[in-house]
């Protein structure tokens, strides 16, 4: 097996091991996947976007599905 190969079927691992372990979490939320994809899409713009820094879970029950909207942050 070539340098090449391997490198390629290594990466080939690597992705199917990511996909798998996105789709395993994605399928186990307890509030579906749809709610999964909003957080998944949140985790990735907000610290980009709108330089956001959390340094606590959320202090909100996870019972249900919900959307938090604000628009300031403290000092």
């Amino acid at each position: 097996m070539t340098p090449e190969a391997a490198a390629i079927l290594l990466l080939l691992f690597y992705l199917l091991l990511t996909s798998a372990l996105l789709i395993y979490q994605a399928l186990h939320l307890p509030d579906g996947w749809r709610a999964w994809i909003l957080f998944a899409i949140t985790r990735v713009y907000a610290p980009g976007l709108w330089h956001v820094r959390r340094n606590r879970r959320c202090p909100f029950p996870g019972d249900t599905a919900g959307i938090v909207v604000a628009n300031h942050r403290s000092p």
